[in-house]
């Protein structure tokens, strides 16, 4: 990567209408040398006003999954350690994990939308294969208070 050079592009190449109100873009940038690594951009626009999250799990109940939340009133895009279905099972990474990259998260009258860019292999977490099969989950919300996802969740 290029220093102050973006990675992810403007556009990307994937676009998936998730619900009828939550498109979700997506697009791995391959790795250009062997001391660089692959990545996954992701951009997620909801018609709603509340936060959105994007995670990757092990199996379909989100449960020991690791989730991206933007939550909009803070201005935030975190990683999250998804210990149960509860909201006080979600619990934000330490800060050495905060290792995500471009992130962005804005709310305005037409919606919300969250933008960041991921490894697709890190230390310690679930591993996004690149060709292959992953188990991806999203939430959405009516609010930005981290908790009940009262829009949609898949």
């Amino acid at each position: 990567l290029v220093c102050g050079q973006a990675i992810c592009p403007d556009v990307l190449t994937t676009t998936e209408g998730i619900t009828s109100s939550l498109v979700l873009s997506y697009q791995i940038i391959s790795a250009a040398s062997a001391d660089e690594r692959d990545i996954l951009c992701i951009h997620m626009a909801s018609d709603s006003d509340g936060f959105l999250g994007f995670a990757v799990a092990p199996t379909i109940d989100m449960v020991g999954g690791e989730a991206i939340i933007g939550i909009p009133d803070d201005n935030s895009v975190r990683k999250y350690f998804l210990g149960g279905k509860s909201a006080g099972a979600v619990e934000m990474k330490p800060d050495e994990d905060q290792t995500l990259m471009e992130t962005f998260i804005t709310q305005d009258e037409n919606g919300t939308i969250l933008r960041f860019a991921k490894y697709l292999q890190e230390d310690g977490e679930i591993e996004i294969v690149k060709n292959g099969d992953n188990i991806f989950l999203y939430a959405q919300s009516s609010s930005n208070e981290l908790g009940k996802h009262d829009i949609g969740r898949g």
